[in-house]
């Protein structure tokens, strides 16, 4: 197991300046610096220069939107940069089922046969779990609702429990 190594982050000035930020666009900036600032440094070994390039866009297109919802800190890295390798896998057998097809014709002893590439199994099995990913991050508007309540609940359950009174008191 490779262990990844991570750019120097210190969350807590970027984060109050996120916070304070009243332009919409001053506020994406900040989260793009957060956002570039947790990416993977050693993505060139691990997966190789091509695919690690397309796992940048992956994550400059997913990070900062994360960061503005405060889903992603340095302790998420790891599950966003698998659901960036998932994303990429994903478009590169969609690109290549799209070139190829998605079946193809074989003569056996009872004629010919139409067969599915073994590429299929392999997007359905990826999109599954990039699926999984997005929805461990509330990606989806169902997924959304359910961290949203889930995060609800929660707050309820400590409340309920006295340290909203703890809480209120500090």
């Amino acid at each position: 197991m490779q262990v990844v190594s991570f750019k120097n982050f210190d969350s807590t000035p970027k984060a109050k300046a996120l916070e304070q930020a009243e332009e919409p666009t001053e506020k994406y900036e900040i989260a793009k610096n957060i956002a570039a600032s947790l990416m993977p440094t050693d993505w060139d070994e691990m997966v190789g220069n091509d695919m690690a390039d397309k796992m940048r866009l992956a994550w400059n297109s997913v990070a900062p939107g994360l960061v503005l919802r405060n889903r992603l800190n340095d302790l998420f890295v790891i599950p966003l940069a698998e659901l960036c390798y998932y994303k990429v896998q994903n478009d590169d057998l969609k690109k290549w089922l799209a070139e190829n097809g998605m079946t193809y014709e074989t003569i056996t002893r009872n004629g010919l046969q139409h067969k599915n590439h073994p590429q299929v199994a392999q997007q359905n099995r990826v999109f599954e779990l990039l699926m999984r990913c997005v929805g461990k991050f509330g990606l989806t508007p169902a997924d959304e609702k359910l961290l949203q309540s889930t995060m609800q609940l929660d707050l309820e359950e400590l409340t309920k429990n006295g340290f909203g009174t703890f809480a209120q008191s500090a």
